[in-house]
């Protein structure tokens, strides 16, 4: 895979950073106390009346650049992710698959994200012919494009064939989160890209069916 940075989003976050601190100092000064500059001679010469405002007036000014500190970390942590972002490019002769525990003769290759984190992710999987996925859903949206092989998808809780309509290569599907389906293969493998948002989660009408409920047995 070949991965290219960009400098646009950064450069933009650091735009923003120095306003942010530009209008702390400002803010700051606006709030200034009268007397701060002044030499502790001058300073002892104050009334108690006198210290006691200078202390609250000082402890205002603190509390007003620490709450633009928090402004400027909040600025941070919200551009962080778009800052990580960077253009992929993932060719096909470099693309890594590998198998999937509990799922015999099919394989994946993770494109971007992880289904078990948080945020979106994309899925390139491999089945193997006369594949069978009995009835399940998912707990986020999934979109689906067939890439190579045929592709058939029914839906409801029971698994009926006749039922499941073939999808050639090129088709593209939405199954929404929580619509239990089931899935076929042809006589020859398939390939499917599936994209979601993580975590993602399924589950299986029957839990029998769960692969990771046979793998318990």
């Amino acid at each position: 895979m070949t991965c290219f940075s960009s400098d646009a989003r950064l450069l933009g976050a650091e735009t923003t950073l120095t306003s942010l601190s530009e209008e702390s100092v400002l803010l700051a000064e606006q709030v200034r106390p009268q007397g701060l500059e002044q030499s502790p001679v001058l300073l002892q010469q104050h009334t108690g009346e006198q210290m006691e405002t200078l202390r609250r007036e000082t402890t205002s000014v603190l509390r007003c650049l620490s709450r633009a500190g928090l402004i400027i970390l909040a600025m941070l942590l919200a551009t962080a992710p778009a800052l990580a972002a960077e253009v992929m490019v993932a060719v096909p002769d470099e693309i890594n698959w590998v198998d999937v525990p509990g799922l015999p003769g099919i394989k994946v290759a993770r494109l971007q994200g992880n289904p078990a984190l948080r945020g979106p992710f994309t899925l390139r999987v491999k089945f193997p012919s006369n594949y069978r996925g009995m009835p399940h859903s998912h707990s986020d949206d999934r979109t689906v494009t067939v890439i190579s092989g045929t592709w058939a998808e029914g839906f409801g809780t029971q698994f009926d064939p006749e039922k499941a309509t073939a999808m050639p290569p090129g088709t593209f599907l939405i199954v929404p989160a929580d619509q239990m389906h089931f899935d076929l293969v042809g006589a020859e493998e398939t390939i499917v890209q599936i994209s979601g948002t993580g975590p993602s989660k399924t589950t299986y009408f029957n839990p029998a069916d769960d692969p990771a409920n046979k793998q318990k047995q």
